[in-house]
């Protein structure tokens, strides 16, 4: 999501990648390897630079995340980015050695559509080892990471939308969002069904009550 407005090709890239990927899924299942020759090299072609592009946004992204996540009390958690096949096999030869297990299953089962970014605590894996609230912080820093992303890279001031937040997080992470976009100078939209007087600044927020559908300036 975040690459998507990130490419400096306007997507063309990705665009390509996946009719590459879409048009070997097709064969494969049709078990037609008369071409399999072409798109596997096609498919190389745009996976690597796409892997290209992911690894330097990942870059670009973590230190943003982890700064975020630790300000959330989420100073243990570990953050990953795995692509879809060996790091250190060539994906050309890995498409070749496994085109039979690909036949067999129809799909494409080597390159980015397998990357994954994992995340983690101390103690193994973030979706068993953090709590409920601690996994919704964790991902609030994941999507607020992207944003400042694109706010660095594109030089924009994005501006955030947020949804009943304090459904989603406890007051105080809740609190800290508000905050951090508040210190950051992101002009953001809140939308919540009960208003914690914590999350105001009433120097600089604008409070709007709706009451029979109609807006009123609290």
């Amino acid at each position: 999501w975040g690459l998507s407005h990130a490419e400096r090709d306007d997507g063309q890239m990705s665009r390509a990648w996946r009719h590459a990927l879409a048009s070997r899924n097709a064969l494969l299942k049709e078990r037609d390897v008369g071409q399999l020759g072409f798109w596997d090299r096609r498919l190389v072609e745009t996976c690597l630079h796409l892997e290209d592009f992911r690894q330097a946004y990942f870059a670009a992204w973590l230190p943003y995340v982890n700064r975020i996540a630790e300000g959330f009390g989420l100073a243990g958690v570990r953050i990953s980015y795995r692509q879809g096949w060996a790091a250190d096999d060539d994906l050309g030869q890995v498409l070749l050695r496994t085109r039979d297990q690909d036949l067999n299953a129809g799909r494409t089962t080597h390159g980015p559509q397998r990357s994954d970014v994992r995340l983690a605590s101390d103690i193994g894996l973030a979706r068993e080892t953090l709590s409920r609230g601690q996994q919704k912080a964790l991902a609030a820093a994941l999507v607020l990471g992207q944003l400042f992303v694109r706010r660095g890279t594109t030089g924009t001031r994005p501006i955030a939308l947020i949804d009943d937040l304090v459904a989603e997080l406890d007051s105080q992470r809740a609190a800290a969002v508000i905050a951090l976009l508040r210190n950051e100078g992101v002009q953001t939209f809140c939308a919540v069904i009960d208003l914690p007087t914590e999350l105001v600044n009433r120097g600089e927020d604008v409070v709007v009550r709706l009451a029979n559908g109609q807006p009123e300036h609290a």
